[in-house]
């Protein structure tokens, strides 16, 4: 009883053990390869940029006729 108890906790700490090593190495390389990948221009990103740019452009246009 007492050796088939100790043999169950050595396996709980080595189940332990391994967590703390590969669950931050998983993160690790998980975050790497999320950086690594190239941000793409979409059709729909680069209307919304443009219609933002116009937008801009007419409130600066706006406020610029009142100052004067």
């Amino acid at each position: 009883m007492h050796n088939k108890s100790v043999a169950l906790y050595l396996e709980y700490v080595k189940y332990m053990i391994m967590e703390l090593i590969v669950l931050p190495f998983g993160v690790l390389l998980w975050y790497l390869a999320y950086e690594a990948k190239p941000q793409r221009k979409d059709e729909v990103g680069s209307i919304w940029e443009e219609e933002q740019i116009v937008k801009r452009i007419k409130l600066s246009n706006l406020i610029n006729e009142i100052n004067n």
